[in-house]
């Protein structure tokens, strides 16, 4: 806004106007998931602190972000009906043959494959036993694992997302991903590894629906593709530094 144009306008009615336009802004950009809020601190302070007068005894020892993990509901199942959620879908090629692609996304730890400027992995927890993961000592993928990684959209404004692993099938090579129930975004994601001779074919699937069809056919799709290239650019770097006996030309990744 042109510094001329911010004088003209009172005060008052400036500040009014501009958290007014944040909120509407807020809104529309849930991307996917839970709790959104413009942020530029990254470890729940505040929040936590707020959560933590209303503990209750159940919850007295858990963190915000630790409550949000042992509360996880998944928001789909095999009976839901994915024929009235929106759908998204994208294809990577990979020059390497598909027993080490998949051994690579199934071996990557989640602070390696939710690393980046848009995707940073925050915490994890086994389902089972509430086993809490924190970055020093979270494992490999694992099938139940409950995973909250933080989103940017755009500049001072981050959401959290929380979605469990609900499969890893080994002999069909498939990685599932679902939305809890608490979301904006109710759905899931699937990723498909296919042999094409030496090279892998990756199908990334998403199937989502919210209450905003704006949200769902404008902002979901954009964000999403920004999230999941990141997501596979960082595992399929460190497949091609594990696997130096390849050639460069092998090694170079292919994006449709």
């Amino acid at each position: 806004m042109p510094y001329y144009l911010y004088e003209s306008i009172p005060k008052f009615k400036s500040i009014k106007f501009i958290f007014t336009f944040l909120s509407l802004f807020y809104y529309q950009l849930n991307y996917s998931q839970v709790d959104t809020y413009a942020t530029v601190e990254s470890n729940y302070s505040d929040y936590d602190l707020l959560l933590n007068k209303e503990k209750d005894e159940t919850n007295s020892n858990f963190t915000a972000k630790e409550k949000k993990l042992k509360n996880f509901e998944i928001s789909v199942n095999d009976k839901t009906e994915f024929e009235k959620f929106s759908f998204h879908e994208k294809y990577y090629t990979v020059n390497y043959p598909i027993n080490l692609v998949w051994d690579a996304y199934g071996n990557t730890k989640p602070n390696e494959c939710w690393s980046g400027p848009l995707t940073v992995y925050k915490n994890s927890t086994l389902n089972s036993s509430f086993h809490n993961f924190k970055e020093e000592n979270h494992p490999s993928f694992n099938e139940g694992c409950i995973y909250l990684v933080r989103l940017k959209l755009i500049p001072l404004v981050k959401i959290t997302v929380i979605f469990q692993l609900t499969k890893l099938d080994h002999s069909e090579k498939l990685i599932e991903m679902t939305y809890g129930m608490d979301n904006t975004s109710h759905g899931k994601q699937t990723i498909q590894f296919i042999a094409d001779g030496d090279k892998t074919l990756i199908k990334h699937t998403a199937y989502f629906k919210s209450k905003s069809k704006f949200r769902d056919k404008y902002l979901y799709p954009k964000f999403h593709v920004k999230y999941i290239d990141e997501f596979h650019e960082n595992i399929q770097k460190k497949l091609i530094d594990s696997n130096t006996n390849y050639t460069a030309t092998n090694q170079e990744l292919i994006k449709p």
